[in-house]
């Protein structure tokens, strides 16, 4: 090992004493360890003067009991219909296993003009189960991404990959959340009605200018692919190329941007639709502040405020959202409907390992014509997080929640309670587990599992 070490001291003091002649000092460093050369950690393969960079996750999900097959939850229009479901003793089993594996590389080759890289993403998904989640879906191996980049702060992309759109600073901070939020993946929705794709196949282009500020903009979708997440798959939608379009700001304060997407541009716009997310956090010592908006061509709005106070054992959260559907959207009703939401929150740190949190959300809907009334809907949640060890942490909570009038219950909501161990021991890996019980008699059992590399 003295060997080793002093051979490698030596090698290292000759590179770096050859490079202060050579023209370029970067490539005193390529013969010894190119990759740290580059900046580039983790599981990485150097030659002469490209890094390979290696990562990716396994990850595994299992989930049974009798929780089917659900009782209809109504909240707004959000994306194609909104309803979610109180789950439900129906006295059939109901199981679900999903398996997904993502493999990245990524190759950069660093020269005076910026870097090169070329990267590929493979990934395989699996899922089945019975009962209410019955039904065998998913794709074997298969590029999900796969493209080329050049430079540094000005970055030209081609390929297949993601958007570069900016669709965050939308999530509220109380406990349980919204719903409209929730029902959308948290956060605010732009893609109601005919919908706008964007990734895909791409020629993109990004720039920081210094001082936190970057934009970009990208003509995505060209080949037409189906839906996010479904790469490689090719659909005769006659709307083909999305333009897109961001700027964005970060600093100490937080940060702001504006995304804006039109499609159909390979088309010269004939057919287009066109949308926007715009999100903004500013923090303030003890405050922080969240506020977003986001809409389309087809008179579809939806948008979010949420403000958190944190206190020396108290933090307090609160929250509004609204979504608006026109009539003339495709995917709506056929009339105006507009929603209203709240939610609000109150934590305690109790203990330094014990942290109880107290919560409520609300959302009413009015459709007009389109549906009855009743459609108010609301959750009550009391939860515990204690953290037994390092990386060991239990949560708890109990609740009720409302179904609204259309529920074929005895009454309208149910009385319920969850509790879940997880660990994270280091390493990339994580493990958890988890009951879930309502007073209609369902109950569920998950576990997953996961490793990231």
């Amino acid at each position: 090992m003295k060997l080793k070490s002093l051979l490698l001291g030596s090698a290292a003091a000759v590179a770096l004493t050859s490079g202060a002649f050579a023209a370029d000092p970067r490539a005193s460093f390529v013969s010894l360890d190119v990759c740290d050369a580059y900046g580039i950690t983790g599981l990485t393969i150097a030659s002469s003067d490209t890094c390979l960079k290696i990562s990716g996750h396994v990850e595994y999900e299992f989930r049974i009991g009798d929780y089917g097959p659900g009782v209809p939850w109504y909240f707004a229009y959000g994306d194609g219909g909104g309803i979610e479901s109180i789950d439900d003793n129906d006295g059939t089993t109901d199981w679900r296993s999903r398996l997904e594996a993502l493999l990245r590389f990524e190759a950069t080759t660093q020269t005076d003009a910026g870097a090169a890289k070329a990267v590929l993403v493979l990934r395989e998904r699996q899922r089945s189960g019975g009962g209410v989640d019955a039904g065998d879906t998913g794709h074997n191996v298969r590029f999900e991404q796969a493209y080329v980049s050049f430079g540094d702060t000005t970055v030209l992309m081609a390929g297949m990959k993601g958007s570069i759109g900016k669709f965050g600073s939308d999530e509220p901070y109380n406990y349980l959340g919204l719903f409209n939020s929730s029902k959308v993946d948290t956060g605010v929705d732009w893609k109601f009605g005919d919908l706008i794709r964007t990734g895909g196949t791409s020629i993109q282009v990004t720039t920081e200018f210094g001082d936190g500020i970057s934009a970009g903009i990208g003509l995505e979708n060209i080949n037409r692919w189906t839906a996010p997440g479904g790469f490689n798959v090719i659909t005769t939608d006659a709307r083909a190329g999305t333009l897109v379009g961001f700027v964005e700001a970060k600093g100490a304060w937080g940060e702001a941007h504006l995304t804006v997407l039109a499609d159909d541009a390979l088309n010269s716009f004939a057919n287009a639709v066109w949308g926007f997310h715009a999100g903004a956090t500013a923090k303030f010592d003890q405050f922080a502040l969240t506020a977003a908006l986001s809409g389309n061509s087809q008179e579809y709005f939806n948008g979010l405020i949420s403000g958190q106070a944190t206190f020396d054992l108290f933090t307090i959260a609160a929250s509004a959202e609204f979504a608006s559907v026109g009539a003339g959207n495709p995917s709506g009703p056929g009339v105006d409907v507009t929603g209203l939401g709240f939610g609000g929150s109150v934590g305690f740190q109790a203990t330094d390992t014990v942290k109880i949190n107290l919560g409520a959300r609300y959302w009413d809907w009015d459709s007009g014509d389109a549906v009855a009334a009743g459609t108010e809907v609301w959750q009550i949640a009391l939860g515990a997080s204690f953290e037994v060890s390092d990386g060991l942490t239990v949560d708890g909570a109990v609740g009720y929640k409302t179904a609204g009038t259309f529920a074929a219950l005895p009454d309208d909501g149910a009385f319920y309670g969850e509790l879940g161990v997880a660990y994270k021991p280091g390493g990339g890996f994580e493990t958890g587990a988890g009951l879930e019980v309502n007073s209609y008699g369902a109950y569920k059992l998950k576990f997953n599992a996961k490793k990231t590399f």
